[in-house]
């Protein structure tokens, strides 16, 4: 199957999983059209693709599943017979079941999933796990990848074949946890970056920065994007953070899944 188009739909406050889209998107070659979806704006209006267009879906992966705010734009989309190919984006800790839920997902809605990936990207709670991810080798693959997919698809019936990713059904539970959300501190100068920043509009300017810790999906964009280094999180946070260096700072590599015939 030839491919005409190139659609990349991803949720990305740190800028991980675009970069990564973006390096499958060049081993595609393709005019690439992107669908940034971070924003809440940008999720009101729902793209439409064609059977000759592939899309590439990129996530994030919090707690081992989709972004939940994601999901609910990500089950608008529909297609008839539109290929597919599933990204997930992780912290270096694991994909758990993201992978899965996303084919799901897409399957449903008249997508055809036949490849996917699982990249690592810079921890959105620490810096000290994933550092500096994805760097340039992980770039690499990811092109490299594109063009697989590419050659791969001049010949195969897409539709004929079938996709297995790592992950598990049911999926793993969400579990609700007490709010929390950035402190801002002294040094903020009100410039409204990190109310631009927030996915989840859990940032408002309402004589100084308001945080609705509800809506906070902890991303860390608002700390990222912060000019004056005013933001911090803390509390169960730390905890957080101090789990994941111990544990999950070994370096991980991209694992990419083929479809079989």
């Amino acid at each position: 199957m030839q491919f005409e188009n190139t659609h990349l739909v991803y949720f990305s406050p740190t800028g991980t999983t675009k970069s990564v889209l973006g390096a499958i998107a060049e081993g595609l070659g393709l005019h690439t059209e992107h669908h940034n979806i971070t924003k809440p704006e940008s999720r009101v209006k729902i793209p439409q693709f064609a059977k000759k267009d592939l899309v590439v879906i990129g996530m994030p992966v919090y707690s081992g599943r989709i972004p939940a705010l994601t999901e609910g734009f990500l089950k608008k989309l529909k297609a008839q017979g539109t290929p597919a190919v599933l990204v997930a984006v992780y912290g270096n800790r694991d994909i758990d079941d993201a992978l899965v839920e996303m084919q799901d997902i897409l399957t449903e809605g008249g997508f055809v999933p036949f490849a996917g990936a699982a990249f690592i990207g810079e921890h959105s709670l620490t810096e000290a796990v994933g550092r500096a991810r994805p760097d340039t080798a992980d770039l690499d693959i990811a092109r490299t990848f594109g063009q697989t997919l590419k050659e791969k698809c001049a010949t195969d019936d897409l539709e004929a074949l079938k996709l297995e990713v790592r992950g598990r059904r049911p999926y793993r539970e969400r579990k609700a946890a007490p709010p929390l959300g950035p402190t801002i501190g002294e040094a903020c100068t009100v410039c409204g970056k990190c109310v631009s920043a927030c996915p989840a509009g859990a940032l408002t300017v309402e004589n100084g920065i308001r945080v609705n810790e509800e809506a906070c999906i902890l991303c860390h964009s608002c700390l990222k994007g912060c000019p004056e280094k005013a933001i911090t999180f803390g509390g169960r946070v730390e905890k957080i953070r101090d789990f994941l260096i111990e544990n999950c700072s070994e370096r991980k590599e991209p694992e990419l899944f083929y479809p079989k015939g």
